[in-house]
């Protein structure tokens, strides 16, 4: 970013992300924002925006600090597109589904992407004509144009979600004609004063407890809730130590503000797991509160800061509770953590940590890629009950992760473990692993054999008629199984074998799609759909890996109905020749639906099913 400004760049976009906040990128981000360059960046391609299951963020970095505008995508519809990153740090969204751009094949190749990366550009492109028409424009004042003349509907006339669009889907015409008209601006109000005559600094000081990931904390203005537009936010934190960590502040001193302080779990930051608190500096006063986690509410604090008329005001003429005697944090604004020599585990778990009575264990041996593994526990009707991960980056080749939570032992559940990656937790990357039990007896076992997967769904529980760990699915029962060999078992060498399951009366099949990518698994998509249009199952995108990679996923669904499979190649030359051999395999109902097959262009369909004709 430093090279950019260097180079004389007004306006920085990134179609990049992590999941980390870093103290060095976020400090550049503060200043050049300071400086007068306005960033723009992806919030990332990781939320499921329809369906039952919403899931929003976490929003990528740098998009989620509050100096960058956090770009989401929609579609030709300007609806939201289905795997926009959503969260309170999206501004705007703007075109993302199949954009035309470069690619990286050669100088000259084209094709068509979809992605918060590339609804970023347009936001860029906008601001940049803002800005040449007005090259006299602060960030924040292109930021209040933008957002202030963004489309709140899809010209459909569907209703947004802020939580989704931000502000709205960005109108370049309707914020160069505010610009023309001499609208009023007023800078944004997500970002602190940097002058004023009645500011004052400050800081803010987390101490953490052993879950620092649990902690966030924000800056509002007073009664506003916990996800409006904050001055200055921090966290989530590392895991397993226990340190403090320094936020620099100036606010208007005549103002009230809240800090908020959150607890995802809901435990608070002391006194079970550590002895976290938070002290708050401002106007030659100081406010600790040490015991967020013993009184009645356990998920927010709130501290006011400025003139806010009470007792408990940082900053106010009011005495401020006595310290509770922490090492004293030096007046940098960020301060690296301390390890703390103790062990912890390396999550929170999804439970209550309080609670005698866990009876699930969930033991992760993690491979090099923690960052991609992550698990849930769903009902037989999909709804979440518990979930985990992705765990942190940074931790070493084989790590053990051990969750605990309490379920039921008479009901029955599903147990997905997923890897974002696609290439699963062993054997390329480390000898990964994972285990879940019940009651202390060992239900789903990886043993360490997980290779190249996007998802693995198991069932357990002890109600009657539960699916086997790798039965059937959708509360289907079990049935017998059978191998094109004739031998009825999932050993025999050379054979495919299947589970027959009833559900509703009626026989259930369990399939088998695999997927041989070329070289740009990323390009490969799939689904499959019943008559009725609804989805059965769907894969992809999967990793670029010279030679290709192989790729299975697992369904059941009644053979008496018809199915279409659909492949799709984004780049537009197929899964063979050209780079690599790639070929689809689908095995249904005793029988191979395709075997090997491959095309060449953007799509291939082949259907299959008992009424098919």
């Amino acid at each position: 970013m430093r090279d950019c400004k260097n180079q004389g760049a007004d306006i920085i976009t990134m179609s990049l992300g992590g999941t980390r906040s870093l103290s060095a990128e976020q400090q550049t981000v503060e200043e050049l924002y300071n400086e007068g360059i306005f960033l723009v960046a992806a919030t990332g391609n990781d939320g499921v925006t329809s369906g039952p299951n919403l899931r929003p963020g976490p929003i990528e970095y740098p998009a989620a600090y509050d100096f960058v505008v956090g770009v989401g995508a929609t579609d030709d519809d300007r609806k939201i597109a289905s795997f926009s990153t959503f969260g309170e740090q999206v501004d705007v969204v703007a075109p993302g589904v199949g954009v035309e751009s470069t690619f990286y094949r050669s100088n000259s190749d084209y094709t068509f992407l979809s992605g918060t990366s590339m609804a970023t550009p347009h936001v860029a492109g906008v601001a940049a004509l803002l800005k040449s028409i007005n090259p006299s424009l602060s960030p924040g004042e292109i930021k209040e144009l933008l957002q202030s003349t963004a489309m709140k509907t899809g010209i459909d006339g569907v209703e947004y979600n802020p939580l989704m669009y931000g502000s709205g889907h960005v109108d370049a015409l309707a914020a160069a004609q505010a610009i023309v008209l001499e609208s009023t601006i007023s800078p944004s109000p997500t970002i602190a004063p940097t002058a004023c005559p009645d500011c004052v600094d400050g800081k803010v000081t987390i101490k953490t407890d052993k879950y620092g990931e649990e902690t966030t904390w924000k800056i509002v203005d007073s009664g506003e809730p916990s996800y409006a537009d904050s001055y200055y936010d921090g966290g989530p934190y590392p895991n397993d130590i226990e340190s403090e960590y320094v936020q620099s502040i100036t606010l208007r001193s005549s103002k009230c503000y809240d800090l908020v302080v959150l607890d995802k779990y809901g435990d608070g930051m002391c006194c079970g797991y550590g002895s976290g608190y938070v002290k708050v500096e401002f106007d030659g006063k100081t406010t600790i509160v040490d015991n967020f986690g013993t009184a009645a509410e356990k998920s927010e604090l709130r501290i006011k800061i400025g003139t806010c008329g009470g007792a408990d005001d940082a900053g106010d003429s009011a005495t401020t509770p006595a310290p509770m005697s922490p090492t004293q944090a030096p007046t940098d604004v960020q301060l690296q953590p301390t390890p703390n020599p103790t062990t912890f585990p390396t999550t929170s778990p999804t439970a209550a940590p309080t609670d005698s009575n866990d009876n699930v264990a969930i033991t992760i041996l993690t491979d090099r890629y923690a960052e991609e593994s992550s698990w849930a526990i769903l009902s037989l009707d999909g709804d979440e009950l518990f979930s985990g991960g992705p765990y942190d980056g940074t931790l070493d080749d084989e790590t053990t992760i051990v969750e605990k939570l309490e379920l039921d032992s008479d009901g029955c559940y599903q147990f997905l473990f997923k890897d974002s990656y696609g290439d699963g937790i062993c054997c390329g990357y480390g000898i990964g692993s994972y285990e879940l039990s019940l009651d202390g007896i060992s239900i789903v076992s990886s043993a360490g054999s997980e290779e190249n997967f996007n998802e693995k769904r198991h069932y357990f529980g002890n109600a009657p008629n539960c699916p086997s760990p790798n039965g059937c699915g959708n509360g289907e029962l079990e049935g017998t199984e059978e191998c094109d060999d004739g031998v009825n078992n999932s050993d025999s060498v050379g054979s495919v074998c299947t589970t027959q399951c009833k559900f509703n009366g009626s026989m259930m099949q369990q399939g088998n799609v695999k997927i041989a990518t070329d070289n740009y698994g990323s390009e490969t998509t799939w689904y499959i759909e019943n008559s009725s249009g609804a989805r059965v199952a769907e894969g992809g995108p999967y990793p670029n890996v010279l030679g290709g990679t192989i790729q299975e996923r697992s369904f059941s669904a009644s053979p008496n109905d018809c199915y279409m499979f659909h492949i799709d190649d984004s780049f537009g030359d197929g899964i063979c020749c050209g780079y690599g051999s790639g070929s689809f395999s689908i095995f249904f109902d005793g029988e191979l639906a395709a075997s090997e097959q491959t095309f060449e262009g953007d799509f291939a369909t082949t259907t299959f099913g008992n009424l098919c004709r």
